[in-house]
């Protein structure tokens, strides 16, 4: 009897504890889910501190220039050593023949003079054709010199345009690098960077 009496005097739900039913509070019950703020799921920020110093994002070792692998070019280098060394030969000809025939002239021009004219007019056609084959041998190792430094230009002419863009690459990772050790940037952790949506946002779609 006991227990029958004390479980009718419970409120009832939707009454208030005095017995009487809460018709009077519904109205703001009702407001206060109306004009609240919709739940919010993602990640979020926890509040921190005033002086809590945010945390330095740590910076990378610095940059080292390492050189490209270059083309194998022996072989063309061993050619302009060889026509290198034959320029040197006949130039070195060259001189002492000179030499030699600046020291000796006076004399071969004496016994060329107590011949007839024909043998004077002989010896002045030898030696304008020895000048003549002398600066030809000279001349066609010069040309060789040239022709094997030109081969090598433009056979390393690529590995030159590679190695000056990765030096452009490298010094502009160094200039990078340098303004962040200046001036580092804070360490933001990766969850702050994701969006952060609402169910009101979800709904409306």
């Amino acid at each position: 009897m006991n227990a029958c009496m004390n479980q009718a005097s419970r409120p009832a739900p939707g009454q208030q504890a005095g017995g009487s039913v809460g018709v009077d509070s519904w109205p703001e019950q009702l407001a206060v889910r109306l004009f609240a703020l919709p739940a919010r799921w993602g990640w979020q920020a926890a509040l921190e501190s005033a002086g809590a110093a945010p945390s330095i994002a740590p910076v990378g070792p610095r940059p080292e220039w390492a050189e490209p692998p270059s083309p194998d070019s022996s072989a063309l280098y061993a050619a302009r050593s060889k026509a290198v060394s034959k320029l040197i030969r006949r130039v070195a000809f060259a001189v002492i023949a000179g030499v030699a025939f600046a020291a000796f002239r006076l004399a071969i021009e004496q016994k060329v003079q107590q011949q007839n004219g024909a043998t004077q007019r002989v010896y002045w056609v030898v030696l304008v054709v020895a000048a003549a084959v002398v600066a030809l041998g000279i001349l066609r190792a010069l040309g060789a010199v040239r022709r094997s430094a030109r081969a090598i230009s433009n056979f390393e002419q690529p590995y030159r345009a590679l190695r000056a863009s990765e030096r452009q690459r490298y010094e502009q990772a160094l200039r990078d690098w340098e303004a962040a050790v200046q001036h580092p940037a804070p360490h933001l952790p990766q969850w702050a960077m994701l969006p952060v949506k609402d169910r009101r946002s979800a709904r409306c779609r």
